[in-house]
C-alpha cells in the first residue's frame, strides 16, 4: 500500500503506512525495498503519532 500511495503522491499517507509497518516490526530494509529507488522515509514524523499501533500484516507495506 505504501508503493500505491507513493506512487499517487501521497506523502503523508505514505509515512503513515510506514510508521505502521515499523510498529509491527518490519525492518529498514523491509521498508527500503517496497518504495521506489529503495528510499525509506525518515523516523519520528508526525505521521507516527497519528497512525496507531494496529496490529497488521508486514506484507501490506508492499502494496
Amino acid at each position: 500500500m505504501a508503493s500505491r500511495k507513493h506512487r499517487e503522491g501521497c506523502e503523508p499517507c505514505v509515512e503513515a503506512y510506514l510508521s505502521l509497518a515499523r510498529d509491527n516490526g518490519a525492518t529498514e530494509e523491509q521498508i527500503a525495498a517496497a518504495l521506489p529507488g529503495g528510499e525509506s522515509q525518515p523516523r519520528g514524523n508526525s505521521a507516527s503519532q497519528s497512525a496507531g499501533s494496529g496490529k497488521g500484516h508486514n506484507s501490506d507495506i508492499a502494496g
